[in-house]
């Protein structure tokens, strides 16, 4: 709330503190992991807007670390984390780890899905509410179409529209 504000060092506190908070807890719980793998995220972000691009990075890289425990099962959560990552990455002109990771979110919440097989995505009410599925593959789109205006490479533009089509 207080990012949206425009109050980003109050959030940033805060969510330092939260991190913290969690951090020293002895047994967390799966929703607990969750919400610090959500607090990573979220001051990945902050660091993003703040033009701390080394920080963001390392927010980022400790969320990811988190959501890629197995003993976990917080993979809605890490969905969220890897569209966010691929969009600092696309802001940072790393196009492949921008698809990578829009790929990923797509990956981590529709383990199933294939590109050429549009059958099995779930109904509407299963997708959780940020709707990442639909996020990733708009974003993965943009950076094709951004690689290809920039490589001039035809199979990124034939890519991009694939995943627009959908």
């Amino acid at each position: 709330c207080l990012k949206e504000l425009g109050k980003k060092t109050e959030a940033l506190r805060f969510t330092a503190e939260a991190i913290q908070l969690f951090e020293s807890s002895q047994d967390l719980s799966n929703d607990d992991i969750s919400r610090l793998l959500i607090s990573y995220n979220n001051l990945a972000v902050i660091y993003q807007e703040m033009g701390k691009v080394s920080l963001a990075e390392q927010a980022f890289q400790n969320a990811l670390d988190l959501g890629d425990d197995p003993q976990f099962n917080v993979y809605r959560r890490l969905g969220k984390v890897h569209l966010d990552y691929a969009r600092f990455q696309r802001e940072q002109k790393n196009n492949d780890k921008a698809i990578l990771y829009a790929h990923k979110a797509i990956r981590v919440i529709l383990p199933n899905f294939e590109v050429q097989n549009l059958q099995n995505i779930p109904k509407q009410e299963d997708l959780f509410a940020e709707n990442i599925f639909m996020e990733a593959l708009s974003l993965k789109a943009g950076v094709l179409y951004d690689r290809y205006r920039s490589d001039s490479q035809p199979q990124d533009l034939r890519e991009a529209y694939l995943c627009m089509e959908r």
